[in-house]
């Protein structure tokens, strides 16, 4: 039996197709809290998920509906990670004109102007504010200045907030990206077999960023005649997956 799901809608973001799945309309929901009450005292969002889950993604469409009132911030490497530079990102993000030599000052600017021009600051890799103390700098603009901050990162953020409290306790709230199940990537795969779209989703492992590899592998393959979609296996999806998702993960 064939797949006869609906088609699915997608959203064009610079010039690459998203698709409209349950899980980032209901990450977007959830960013949608943080417009939607900026001056509360809580004004820290956590957003975790697997590599692969559309975090950035659902970010960049967050942004662009805010029109200027939401930056996306992309943390540094914990390597390199020092306070001035992060400062310097929260700087330009916060419409800083100066730049105070001694950190005390120039934290102070930026709380202040944050304070003039609130804005939801999403800082994507968020798990590498962990490593040292910049947590805590967070917490202080917070309670000093007017942004809103939303953290997107990889599960073990979830682990590293739980264990400060005095940060855990400016979460409004936390979201959870779940994986899509295989009926919800079936648009995706018209006239494929529910078993292979099954096959697909486990070598995926649920991700879409690896759902789309291997969709474009596929594609690919049926649009040069080198399969079938009507006698596509679930053995042929592993061949596929073994060549195509390595560069995906």
């Amino acid at each position: 039996m064939q797949s006869r799901a609906e088609p699915i809608e997608t959203w064009d973001l610079n010039g690459e197709t998203i698709y409209r799945i349950g899980p980032l309309e209901e990450y977007l929901t959830a960013l949608g809290l943080a417009r939607r009450r900026p001056d509360w005292y809580r004004r820290l969002v956590v957003i975790t998920g697997e590599p692969g889950t559309g975090k950035s993604v659902g970010a960049a469409l967050f942004v662009r509906a805010m029109k200027g009132k939401a930056r996306y911030l992309v943390i540094p490497p914990a390597q390199i990670l020092r306070a001035r530079s992060l400062m310097e990102l929260f700087a330009q993000a916060s419409g800083v004109a100066t730049r105070p030599l001694r950190s005390y000052d120039f934290g102070q600017e930026i709380a202040r102007c944050s304070r003039e021009h609130p804005r939801i600051l999403i800082l994507d890799d968020a798990q590498r504010l962990t490593k040292g103390d910049f947590l805590d700098f967070i917490r202080w603009l917070i309670d000093a200045g007017g942004h809103t901050f939303i953290l997107l990162g990889l599960p073990e953020l979830e682990y590293v907030l739980s264990k400060k409290s005095e940060i855990a306790d400016r979460v409004g709230f936390h979201h959870t990206l779940r994986l899509p199940t295989p009926a919800e990537i079936e648009p995706l795969f018209p006239g494929i077999l529910p078993e292979v779209i099954e096959e697909i989703h486990a070598q995926a492992h649920g991700r879409m960023r690896e759902v789309i590899a291997l969709r474009q592998s596929l594609t690919d393959l049926l649009g040069r005649g080198k399969l079938d979609a009507l006698e596509l296996t679930p053995r042929q999806v592993q061949l596929v997956a073994r060549h195509s998702l390595m560069g995906a993960a």
